[in-house]
């Protein structure tokens, strides 16, 4: 005897499904983080210009950051921010203007004191976004590879007994009897058997096992068990 079985197809749809949920929120949160909120902070630094340039064509200097500003003091002149920046990216007749990833920098050219004013998509947002979008890349990778080791998950009731996957071989002298308790709401039965003189309780779960009610079946018709799924038309 030899019954041979994958993963239940329900199983691997699901894991697809959620592996597909990871990367579609990954490619959704990366693209917010890295293009769609960046080229929305351009525009709104683009209408800041008269002559209404193309917000592609806009230039942003990733130094430019409220801590930088905290670093500078307050009281950064236009003079100390263009050696550490180079020339402003806009010189109106009352102010210079830095833009950044999150914000710009502004300085009064009369001297006052300068300030950040953070854009639509602020530092916090880009960073968030960004965020969530490694940590989503990372839940998809194992995901993924969780997904594909499915195709290797074997489970095998021959002659030497049942074997299922991190659980080992359990011999059919050590089986010892078969509850049902659960089979109608949760889908599983439960196989007590032993170890090392040590009972022990393994699952038999419809939702992991393809071939689950075959291996009932004949676990029940080689052991003598009663069969605890209902009866099956054709079984």
């Amino acid at each position: 005897m030899r019954i041979e079985s994958g993963p239940a197809p329900e199983r691997v749809r699901r894991a697809a499904i959620f592996t597909v949920i990871l990367l579609v929120g990954c490619i959704w949160f990366a693209y917010d983080g890295w293009v769609g909120w960046p080229s929305q902070n351009r525009h709104e630094y683009a209408e800041q210009f008269p002559s209404r340039p193309d917000p592609a064509s806009i230039s942003v200097d990733g130094r430019v950051r409220e801590s930088l500003l905290r670093d500078l003091g307050e009281t950064a002149s236009s003079t100390e921010l263009e050696s550490q920046l180079g020339p402003a990216h806009l010189t109106t007749e009352l102010e210079m203007r830095w833009f950044g990833p999150g914000g710009s920098i502004i300085v009064p050219r009369s001297g006052g004191r300068a300030i950040f004013r953070s854009a639509k998509r602020t530092e916090t947002d880009l960073m968030l976004q960004r965020a969530i979008a490694i940590a989503l890349a990372l839940a998809f990778a194992i995901s993924a590879v969780r997904l594909l080791s499915l195709r290797s998950v074997r489970y095998v009731l021959d002659d030497q007994g049942l074997t299922m996957p991190r659980a080992g071989t359990i011999a059919w002298d050590a089986m010892q009897r078969l509850d049902g308790e659960k089979v109608d709401e949760k889908g599983w039965v439960d196989l007590h058997h032993t170890a090392g003189g040590e009972k022990r309780v393994t699952r038999l779960d419809s939702f992991e096992i393809a071939s689950f009610g075959e291996f009932i079946d004949a676990i029940c018709e080689k052991k003598g068990f009663e069969n605890p799924l209902p009866v099956r038309s054709g079984g």
